[in-house]
């Protein structure tokens, strides 16, 4: 899976060509990522919040929410033109819901698959394809939480929390005991309520519990899928090189 670095290189790479080529046509659109990169805990690659919040600084400070929130979009990205739209991926969908190829526009041709397909071929990630690691990131989770030793440590968990005051059957659920998701910053009942669920966490040892049984469903997953995945890995590390090259 990429890291919250290599995607970012990608993006920009991508934003970069695409816009050189709809400047071709006569529009301008964004040339690069306004922020530098996402916040702890939302890279896909790494484990920070695998399992919900588990680090008692954090959830101190924070409760449920990051450290830093999650970037809106560019202001500049706003809405295409209908036109925009069919010269960036070179074509519209007609009324039988197919799409009807944009062969020229401005008297200029338009390339297949329009400006974002001229992007991802030059960049190299036209044929990079996540979904395979990304169906078993979330098989692996689903497996490892019904191996019995995780599901003994969940329920020690819960009547850890019951035993403070609330009830909860997973880390996952935790935005029905307190709705963090509906609060732009941690309220100091949010906080108390992440810190119990640190706190039992560490009592129970279920982070240590779960990623323990998670890696060994994993390493199997990777073994029975050990030749796709090493392809896709490659293709990865190549569109993430070309990538690099493009921005100098």
């Amino acid at each position: 899976m990429e890291t919250d670095s290599e995607s970012l290189t990608l993006q920009n790479a991508g934003l970069a060509l695409e816009s050189t080529c709809m400047a071709r046509y006569g529009f301008r659109t964004p040339s690069r990522v306004v922020h530098a990169s996402m916040p702890p805990g939302h890279d896909a690659a790494n484990m920070e919040r695998r399992y919900g919040v588990s680090d008692l600084a954090i959830a101190q400070r924070y409760g449920y929410h990051l450290e830093t929130p999650i970037p809106k979009n560019d202001p500049a990205s706003e809405q295409m033109t209908p036109q925009e739209k069919s010269v960036f991926a070179g074509g519209s969908r007609g009324g039988n819901g197919l799409m009807v190829p944009l062969r020229e526009f401005g008297g200029l041709p338009v390339p297949t698959g329009g400006c974002a397909g001229e992007a991802m071929r030059r960049i190299g990630d036209a044929n990079v394809d996540s979904g395979l690691p990304e169906r078993l990131d979330m098989e692996s989770l689903d497996r490892s939480a019904a191996d019995p030793r995780v599901q003994a440590a969940l329920g020690a968990w819960t009547t850890c929390m019951a035993a403070k005051g609330y009830h909860a059957d997973s880390p996952e659920t935790m935005d029905r005991v307190v709705p963090f998701a509906s609060t732009p910053s941690a309220t100091p009942t949010e906080i108390k309520v992440a810190v119990a669920d640190v706190l039992c966490k560490k009592s129970t040892g279920l982070v240590t519990i779960w990623a323990n049984a998670e890696t060994k469903v994993q390493n199997s997953m990777i073994e029975q899928n050990q030749i796709p995945l090493t392809n896709e890995r490659k293709q990865l590390d190549a569109a993430i090189k070309n990538a690099a090259a493009l921005l100098g």
